[in-house]
């Protein structure tokens, strides 16, 4: 459905903020009604106070439950940096790195199956700070 949002986070301790997706909100609204209940308004925050409902049926989280979160996990060695995330089916993911936020991100890995839930990076490990966005979109 090409839609997706970011999950922030720095190789020192995980920051947590997702952004944006695009997808058209009414097309959405009874697909989300219908695995949640009710007449689920897709631009409402959900009950962890930090999403959307649309932004949380991304993700793979419970709108309706305020502990429901995007989480996430790091590794760090000398030689790579294993970033972990909690997954849902019919989910792909994506893994970005910049060394100043003011420069943007660079992609290291798209469409992640669902099914891994981590990723490997072999070449920031010497970088002395960083920071990955974790990206998830609806699988096709």
């Amino acid at each position: 459905l090409g839609t997706q949002m970011q999950v922030a986070a720095t190789m020192a301790g995980w920051a947590f903020g997702m952004g944006g997706g695009t997808l058209l909100a009414h097309s959405m609204a009874h697909v989300i009604g219908g695995k949640y209940g009710g007449n689920q308004n897709p631009d409402r925050v959900c009950s962890n106070g930090v999403n959307t409902i649309l932004q949380a049926y991304i993700a793979g989280l419970n709108p309706n439950d305020p502990d429901s979160k995007f989480l996430t996990s790091v590794f760090r060695s000398s030689t790579s940096s294993i970033l972990g995330w909690n997954t849902t089916s019919g989910r792909v993911y994506s893994v970005y790195f910049s060394t100043n936020l003011l420069n943007g991100f660079q992609c290291l890995e798209t469409n992640i199956p669902w099914i891994a839930g981590c990723y490997t990076d072999l070449v920031h490990s010497a970088c002395g700070e960083g920071f990955y966005k974790i990206g998830v979109e609806m699988d096709d």
